[in-house]
């Protein structure tokens, strides 16, 4: 049997997540986001591969980035991290 805790009122966090995996980002990019992971293989429900900044300027606003290794940001690519705090 399971128990269901629960409080009046209450509402659970929900959480924006935004996964980077290959793709080429050619073009400027803003990701307003809780977090962010950039990288090769982190979810299954894409094909693995890098993903690669090779143009523009991409701005990332989240409270966590997790960057892989195989992330990559060629010259000329532009890539900014705001930290937010979290709620």
């Amino acid at each position: 049997m399971k128990k269901l805790i629960s409080k009046q009122g209450y509402v659970p966090k929900r959480y924006d997540l935004r996964i980077l995996q290959n793709e080429n980002i050619e073009d400027s990019q803003t990701y307003d986001c809780d977090v962010v992971m950039l990288g090769s293989s982190i979810t299954s429900q894409k094909a693995d591969g890098a993903i690669s900044f090779k143009n523009g300027k991409t701005i990332i606003n989240a409270s966590s980035v997790i960057i892989e290794p195989s992330t990559v940001i060629e010259e000329g690519a532009e890539f900014i991290i705001n930290p937010t705090s979290k709620n």
